[in-house]
């Protein structure tokens, strides 16, 4: 996969860290917590709006649920690591790589603001260009 054809967003994160090494993005709280953490702080049935935005801040995104007026909050946090061949002098002119890791935290309200269900995900994902790919 070239570089022009990765998603817009990761082509800009390949090109920050090939340009200033390590970046990060989104919400600062969960670049400390897992899936497990978040249990902890969020719990369904019980956990309050007023609660999720004094723990996690503004969300990324809202939304609403499909044919619903269920609001759906949405918090984001991102870092990226660029790999090895990016410092070598000349072969990182022409061959790049970044590990991008990427939490997700969804959370479901009901109309009373109670938390109805949340998920968290995390996931990795290795972009390339040039001759690495």
């Amino acid at each position: 996969m070239t570089i022009t054809r990765l998603r817009p967003v990761a082509a800009l994160a390949l090109l920050a860290l090939g340009l200033t090494g390590r970046t990060s993005g989104g919400n600062q709280v969960l670049k400390t917590q897992d899936k497990a953490l978040v249990d902890q702080f969020v719990v369904d049935g019980k956990t309050t709006r007023e609660q999720v935005l004094k723990i996690y801040g503004q969300p990324s995104q809202t939304s609403f649920a499909a044919n619903s007026d269920k609001e759906v909050w949405t918090y984001r946090y991102s870092h990226g690591t660029p790999g090895a061949q990016n410092f070598i002098p000349v072969v990182g002119l022409m061959a790049g790589s970044a590990e991008v890791k990427r939490k997700v935290l969804t959370i479901l309200f009901g109309d009373d603001g109670v938390v109805i269900k949340h998920s968290m995900l995390e996931n990795s994902e290795t972009f390339a260009r040039g001759i690495s790919e």
